[in-house]
């Protein structure tokens, strides 16, 4: 399963999240928001070059949110 390509998993509903990278010599600060619910950004710190680590989070900020969808559809 591409989870990066589905455009419509679930019904009409669109999952979008805003993204944001801080890049710092020695860390990346990431913070990922659901547009849709006002003041909720979750930030985490990563090591520089955990590409890995920035992809898992994504992924499961998207899988938490295609969770919260199904809940209220």
């Amino acid at each position: 399963m591409d989870v990066f390509n589905d455009a419509q998993p679930y019904g009409s509903h669109v999952q979008t999240l805003s993204i944001v990278v801080e890049v710092r010599t020695k860390s990346w600060v990431v913070g990922i928001s659901a547009p849709d619910i006002p003041n909720t950004v979750r930030v985490d710190t990563l090591s520089t070059g955990d590409t890995a680590g920035l992809v898992a989070k994504i992924v499961k900020a998207r899988c938490k949110e295609m969770d919260r969808v199904l809940l209220i559809s």
